[in-house]
């Protein structure tokens, strides 16, 4: 009985093995056979994500060859350098004028009038730059918090006999972002045979850190005279952190007329959206009429006058 059910099995397989190649077609399996060792053969989604790549690189190409040398490009690829993001200079270009457009359109398409659109389209060319300029500024705050851990950190390892490079070494390896990225882009930069002075000179240049330039200025000085560095760096961490302590109080102090700032400026479009939203008829002179445009245009010049007057008032610098 059981040599019946193997041998029922073995006839059944084999049966099942000649019906599967028969139902195979022969092109397809010469085909699986010999796809390894061919390329293969463009389809029409491969061919028009190739050519939105050559339009964008030629795109890209013309940008630069014709701003590259301007003031403006430079500031960008500066910009860009200080907020840490991994973007060329002219794709970052390409995303402001993107965001340009989307923003005229959608207005547009939703029914609003030419103002509100040429009002979007100042928006979205802005909004790229307004968050490279926020991601820089909080890049700039990060390091500044960081600054005297690291200078703490330099000083014991050079107290403990460690050289200079090897006490950058161990920052980079283990300090937080972004004071690890920077220093060990300083130390890539060493490595490719810049002084280590101009390394850092572009760090406090990327960073902005006023404090970092005072203690590149000490350094400078101590090569001159040739004191304990360890020494000078603990002094440095030391005065880094009471002008920090400082300029957090003054933060505190002048907090309150910030929000007031900040609710002067907002307050009257706030009111205008309400009465709006209220009563459309009441309001509906104001967005129509040429002196209503006018009026408009009037009170947001004057509320940014203000602003940057209110702005100035309270906007103590702790390292005057």
């Amino acid at each position: 009985m059981s040599a019946l059910v193997v041998t029922f099995l073995v006839v059944a397989s084999t049966f099942g093995a000649v019906l599967l190649a028969l139902a195979t077609p022969r092109k397809a399996w010469l085909r699986a056979r010999i796809a390894p060792h061919v390329p293969a053969r463009p389809t029409r989604t491969t061919t028009r994500i190739a050519a939105s790549r050559r339009l964008h690189a030629a795109i890209i190409a013309h940008l630069e060859a014709r701003l590259v040398r301007t003031a403006a490009w430079r500031r960008i690829e500066r910009l860009l350098d200080c907020a840490g993001v991994a973007v060329e200079a002219g794709d970052f270009v390409c995303i402001a004028g993107g965001a340009a457009v989307a923003g005229a359109i959608l207005p547009a398409l939703a029914g609003a009038s030419g103002v509100v659109s040429l009002l979007g389209l100042c928006v979205g060319a802005a909004a790229p730059f307004v968050y490279l300029r926020r991601r820089a500024r909080r890049r700039a705050r990060a390091f500044e918090e960081q600054l005297p851990d690291v200078l703490q950190t330099l000083a014991a390892s050079l107290a403990a006999g460690h050289g200079f490079s090897f006490a950058l070494e161990g920052v980079a390896d283990d300090a937080p972002e972004p004071v690890s990225g920077e220093f060990r882009r300083v130390l890539a930069e060493a490595r490719l045979g810049r002084p280590i002075e101009d390394a850092l000179a572009g760090l406090a240049e990327r960073t902005g850190s006023r404090d970092f330039e005072f203690v590149l200025t000490a350094f400078a000085l101590q090569r001159e005279t040739g004191s304990s560095l360890a020494t000078l760096l603990e002094l440095a961490a030391e005065t880094t952190r009471e002008r920090q302590s400082f300029a957090r109080r003054l933060r505190v102090l002048t907090a309150m007329g910030r929000t007031s700032a900040y609710v002067l400026a907002i307050f009257p479009f706030v009111v205008a959206l309400l009465i709006s939203l209220l009563d459309p008829a009441y309001m509906q002179p104001l967005w129509t009429a040429r002196i209503g445009k006018l009026l408009i245009a009037v009170a947001i010049g004057m509320t940014a006058i203000g602003s940057l007057f209110l702005r100035k008032i309270v906007s103590l610098k702790a390292d005057a």
